[in-house]
């Protein structure tokens, strides 16, 4: 799968795409930016990722089904963060907060003070499904 971290002003997610236990990639993009400045970041399957990406708060109608099979979170500099887990209703949660394959592990260290950055490496000397390149975003607020 992944992992995904946030304090609610930084997110960073790992670089590793997994297929039936094969690594296909170390450099998959998970976190990126909204027009609108908010980082939002995605585990589970790509295809749905992308989609989810280009269509998410741009007025489109998001099929539900878009949501199966996958975990968003997107932030907006404050301390609320929403999450997504398979459906298209949001639950809001106060950060630091982690998804993924690798979630306990980075969530315990954002807790101990560890930036998102830093949450996801340490997730990725564990969890088998974390790796390659981690990327972050910081919100851009106007």
């Amino acid at each position: 799968m992944t992992t995904i971290a946030t304090d609610g002003i930084t997110m960073a997610g790992d670089g590793k795409a997994v297929n039936d236990h094969i690594t296909m990639s170390l450099e998959i993009r998970k976190v990126f930016r909204l027009p609108d400045g908010k980082v939002i970041g995605i585990a589970g399957s790509a295809a749905k990722a992308h989609y989810l990406v280009a269509n998410y708060g741009s007025g489109v109608d998001i099929p539900e089904s878009m949501f199966e099979d996958v975990e968003m979170l997107v932030i907006d500099g404050t301390d609320r963060v929403l999450i997504y887990e398979g459906s298209p209703v949001a639950l809001t949660l106060k950060a630091p907060v982690a998804i993924g394959s690798g979630r306990q592990i980075a969530l315990g260290a954002l807790l101990s003070g560890q930036s998102p950055r830093a949450s996801v490496a340490i997730a990725a000397e564990r969890d088998i499904f974390t790796g390659g390149t981690i990327r972050t975003l910081k919100v851009r607020t106007k």
